[in-house]
């Protein structure tokens, strides 16, 4: 596994891949390579005003001394007007708002244009592909930080998740003199009201631990920075859909199975949360400290014992038709994904609370092997996450075991950081050590 690093200058910090080079300029802008590709990304502060000077790969942003208060769309329009800057890069997206950075941040991305007619011509007869461009904006509420990114399609494309996080990881340095309690211990104390004061602590800026599970508060700052004035309610909102509720506040009411039984759904809970729950509540063992439940979507609450006997109906007949109704929720569902130069990738795009549940399927794995093999590797680091892929390289393996791990570090709703191996005869843990002989364990 690659170790990452922080790098710091006058205006904001990151974290990088310790691999990688940064060189700073003079006027503050980093410039961050990938010594093992074509792929370098630079940032620089900007404020509201975004002046573009050329449009190589060089080009440079005149940046104010101060900067206005900055909201989320003033940001995308910024980002927008600064690519159009960029004469040489064809735009294939609008801005976008994406999650799971410490700050606001909006993205964009682009593909080169030819210089010229004949240049367009050369490329279609070698089949040249252009490089590809991302671009993303990040800020604070007064700060913005402008960062693009180019190089190769297939580099580019499969550096996109270690981009991604290396910009979430991005961090505004406040304003000088400002002084305000950190937003992690605000959190803290306030989620002492949601769960015993000996479960929650905080391991730094950005991460809680709660009973033992790494919750990050990315998308919980991200609000507080836009409604100070709420940070109760969404805290509170915060901890209501993290933490699953006991049996006994069950929100189902007097309602008859005949009712409830199409809804019903299976749903993984790391331990850490499962052992919360009690006896009460109807849980299986899983793989790797997990265990499934039973709930209603929407509600939040385990299926307990009592509902099951006045239902009039055991654990065995529960677990059957939540299967089911996932299978029949899974049906239409695609995902996406293909061969690449040492992998093949597969992936559910479409955001679902149960789409890390999807690895109890038989058919998942039926309707895979088409396209992986009899044997290949799946990731849950979130309850909404489930990739699968196939390689036959321990390098690939080693940094798709680290994608998942900073995936999980960074999840609203963490689940594994680990691999599991889908074989013909079920699904087994991945050993955590290095890959080499792909060891597992059942």
């Amino acid at each position: 596994m690659k170790e990452w690093i922080f790098h710091n200058t006058a205006s904001f910090t990151v974290e990088v891949p310790k691999p990688w080079s940064c060189r700073e300029e003079p006027n503050g802008q980093l410039t961050i390579t990938d010594p093992s590709s074509s792929v370098n990304l630079t940032l620089a502060m900007a404020g509201p005003e975004v002046h573009v000077a050329g449009s190589s790969p060089g080009a440079s942003t005149n940046t104010p001394a101060t900067a206005g208060e900055v909201n989320p769309r003033e940001a995308q329009a910024i980002l927008q007007r600064w690519i159009g800057g960029f004469s040489n890069v064809r735009p294939l997206t609008p801005p976008r708002q994406i999650l799971g950075s410490n700050h606001m941040t909006c993205t964009a991305e682009g593909l080169a244009r030819p210089e010229t007619a004949l240049g367009r011509i050369k490329d279609m007869l070698h089949r040249n592909t252009p490089d590809c461009w991302r671009f993303w904006a990040v800020f604070d509420g007064e700060k913005i930080v402008l960062a693009r990114c180019v190089g190769a399609c297939d580099a580019m494309e499969f550096l996109a998740p270690v981009l991604e996080a290396i910009m979430c990881s991005l961090e505004i340095h406040p304003a000088a003199g400002r002084a305000e309690k950190p937003f992690v211990e605000m959190v803290v104390e306030l989620g002492r009201q949601h769960v015993p004061p000996e479960e929650i602590s905080a391991l730094d800026d950005e991460t809680l631990n709660l009973g033992g599970m790494k919750i990050r508060i990315d998308a919980l700052q991200q609000q507080y920075q836009q409604q100070p004035d709420k940070i109760h309610d969404n805290v509170h909102s915060f901890f209501d859909k993290l933490l699953v509720r006991n049996a006994a506040e069950s929100v189902t009411g007097n309602e008859d199975w005949e009712n409830l039984g199409r809804q019903v759904m299976p749903v993984l809970l790391p331990a850490a949360v499962a052992d919360r729950l009690g006896a009460q509540v109807i849980q299986e063992d899983w793989l790797a400290g997990m265990k499934i439940h039973f709930e209603i979507p929407g509600a939040n609450v385990p299926i307990g014992r009592d509902e099951c006997r006045r239902w009039g109906m055991d654990a065995e007949e529960l677990q059957q038709q939540a299967m089911n109704n996932l299978l029949r929720a899974t049906r239409n569902m695609q995902m996406n994904g293909g061969k690449y130069e040492r992998y093949t990738l597969f992936n559910f795009t479409r955001t679902n609370a149960f789409n890390s549940s999807r690895i109890l399927l038989p058919i998942l794995y039926r309707n895979l092997r088409e396209h992986l093999g009899t044997t290949f590797y799946i990731g849950i680091p979130d309850r909404d996450v489930l990739l699968a892929f196939a390689t036959e390289d321990d390098a690939v393996l080693d940094w798709m075991r680290h994608q998942v791990q900073l995936k999980y570090s960074h999840a609203a709703h963490p689940l594994s950081p680990q691999l599991f191996l889908a074989t013909p005869d079920g699904i087994a843990e991945v050993d955590c050590q290095a890959s080499t002989g792909h060891q597992t364990t059942g």
